[in-house]
C-alpha cells in the first residue's frame, strides 16, 4: 500500500527538468519532507489529505479513555504506526508506505473506519491528493532541490 508521485507533484516542473536527472538521494530526501509534513499535519490533528481536523471520536470515554486525551485527534497511542511510515524511490517517483503487516492493517482500518472508528486516511490514494498546504511545501521543496541540481 503507497502513494505513487509518478511527476504529478508539480506540473511546471515536470515541464522544465527531467525527473530522472535528480539524484536518489535527493529524491530520498523530498519523501522525507513529504512524511515530516504529514506528521506534523496529522500531529495536530489534521488531515493530509483534506487539511481539515479529523472527526472527533464517536465515544470519547470508551476510547480513547484515560490513553490520551480526546483532542486533537492525532492517530498516536504508542507511535509505533507512525514511526513505520517510509519512503522509497525509483527512477522517477517516489512511494510513501507503512512497513510492516501490522501497520498497514491500521491504516487501512483508518481509511475504512474499521471497528466502529471515523474514517481517517492517511495515504492519498486513487483520486485523493494531499491538502493545499502540504502540496505548496512539496512544491517549494522540489524546486530547491531542482535549484541545486540543475544551478
Amino acid at each position: 500500500m503507497g502513494r505513487r508521485f509518478e511527476r504529478e507533484i508539480a506540473e511546471d516542473f515536470r515541464k522544465a527538468t527531467d525527473l530522472d536527472r535528480i539524484s536518489t538521494r535527493s529524491k530520498k530526501q523530498l519523501g522525507n519532507s513529504i512524511i515530516a509534513l504529514m506528521l506534523a499535519s496529522i500531529k495536530k490533528g489534521i488531515s493530509p489529505i483534506t487539511g481539515r481536523r479529523f472527526r472527533g471520536y464517536k465515544n470519547p470515554d470508551r476510547y480513547p479513555g484515560r490513553l490520551k486525551r480526546p483532542r486533537p485527534v492525532n492517530l498516536k497511542l504508542t507511535g509505533k504506526f507512525l514511526k513505520s511510515l517510509s519512503a522509497r524511490v525509483s527512477r522517477d517517483e517516489i512511494i510513501l508506505f507503512f512497513r510492516g503487516r501490522k501497520s498497514n492493517l491500521i491504516e487501512e482500518g483508518h481509511r475504512k473506519g474499521a471497528n466502529s472508528q471515523r474514517k481517517r486516511p492517511i495515504l492519498p490514494q486513487g483520486e485523493e491528493t494531499f491538502s493545499r498546504s502540504i502540496r505548496l511545501a512539496i512544491d517549494k521543496k522540489l524546486q530547491q532541490i531542482i535549484d541545486k541540481t540543475f544551478r
